[in-house]
């Protein structure tokens, strides 16, 4: 038996409440597990990042990007040639606020990813089900035309688009609740 044997037992033992061997409750554990690693991984950068100083340096940039544009539609070149003194300053603060926001990354990239493949192992088999018909064709749309891959119909949406609508969702929600940057 393998490290991720066990890793992968114990996985089993803390979602066994799921509908596991049912492929056509499969939307329920895409949601479950969408809730579960939305909330973990935002609740981690909530945790790891000063969200105000975020908000600050955020309100910062877009003050500078809405002055800029302001300027450029306006023609006026004194203006502009006065927020290109402050770009470094801007840029230095972009670049800051990247770090803080991929600092959560650090701590949340291994559980992901043995939590990913976990999913993989457990589900593959199902994860091929189509679990949403759409009213539309989602392949069809220029952006995502090239995703298409046959697997399921051009209207329909798999587990992992289904997981991927769902953890943005949940993440956002509880961001809000959070009142995050």
């Amino acid at each position: 038996m393998g490290i991720m044997d066990g890793i992968y037992g114990a996985m089993d033992g803390l979602f066994g409440f799921l509908p596991l061997e049912d492929p056509s409750q499969m939307y329920i554990v895409v949601i479950v597990l969408a809730i579960v690693v939305g909330t973990f991984m935002t609740l981690v950068q909530h945790f790891m990042v000063d969200q105000q100083e975020l908000k600050k340096m955020r309100k910062e940039v877009s003050e500078y990007q809405g002055k800029l544009m302001k300027s450029q539609r306006s023609g006026d070149k004194k203006a502009q040639r006065k927020l290109q003194l402050q770009k470094p300053q801007i840029d230095a603060m972009n670049q800051k606020m990247m770090k803080q926001n991929f600092k959560p990354l650090y701590i949340t990239m291994i559980p992901a990813l043995i939590f990913y493949s976990w999913l993989r192992h457990t589900y593959e088999p199902m994860a091929v089900e189509a679990i949403l018909h759409l009213p539309f064709s989602l392949f069809n749309l220029p952006l995502l035309s090239y995703l298409h891959d046959g697997t399921i119909a051009a209207n329909q949406m798999g587990a992992i688009g289904w997981y991927i609508v769902f953890v943005s969702f949940f993440s956002n929600i509880v961001r809000k609740i959070l009142d995050m940057a």
